[in-house]
């Protein structure tokens, strides 16, 4: 089980207001960065909810096309292989929610 350490609250706070900026009013984020994991402190750990305002579950070709979007904004902030996270997708309406997971790790990359 990884252990996260040191929660940077200005990095999320500024990515949280970044990815606001690019994607309202389609979604609003909940992000968290870490600087530090106990076992890997090179690298930050980056937690992204994206709570969709509208359901793109139902139109694919609006959410696959937020994702590539949603990714190079991230690396925009964070270069590759200085961070692990993921971006979590989540729409709720009464009585059904839908959620998907995308994965950010370079240590699978990298082989660490």
């Amino acid at each position: 089980m990884m252990k996260i350490v040191t929660l940077n609250e200005k990095l999320s706070k500024e990515t949280e207001d970044l990815i606001s900026l690019e994607f309202e009013p389609l979604l609003t984020p909940d992000v968290r960065v870490y600087d530090k994991i106990e076992e890997f402190r090179k690298f930050k750990y980056v937690s992204v909810i994206l709570h969709l305002k509208v359901d793109l579950f139902n139109n694919q070709k609006d959410l696959n096309k937020m994702k590539p979007e949603i990714n190079k904004l991230l690396l925009n902030i964070f270069p590759e292989r200085t961070f692990i996270g993921r971006v979590k997708y989540v729409y709720k309406e009464k009585g059904r929610m839908q959620t998907e997971t995308n994965y950010m790790n370079w240590r699978i990359i990298d082989g660490l």
